[in-house]
């Protein structure tokens, strides 16, 4: 449901490969969404996702919802 990067190892390529693993492991999916903190909606737009409605509160933290459309 969540990933995210110890702060200790941020900064070494870590995230890049855990998304890229959860693309490949959902490769035939046309759509594929996810709930974004703020301060990582530049990480993931980097790699095609966009914002699709407005910013919400999950777990007293601001996100938006960003999806991924593959043709």
């Amino acid at each position: 449901e969540r990933f995210a990067v110890l702060k200790g190892y941020r900064g070494m390529k870590i995230g890049e490969h855990l998304l890229a693993h959860c693309l490949d492991v959902v490769n035939d999916e046309p759509y594929v969404y996810l709930h974004a903190q703020i301060q990582v909606v530049d990480f993931y737009a980097k790699y095609g996702f966009k914002k699709e409605g407005p910013q919400f509160e999950d777990a007293g933290i601001q996100h938006y919802k960003m999806v991924l459309v593959r043709e």
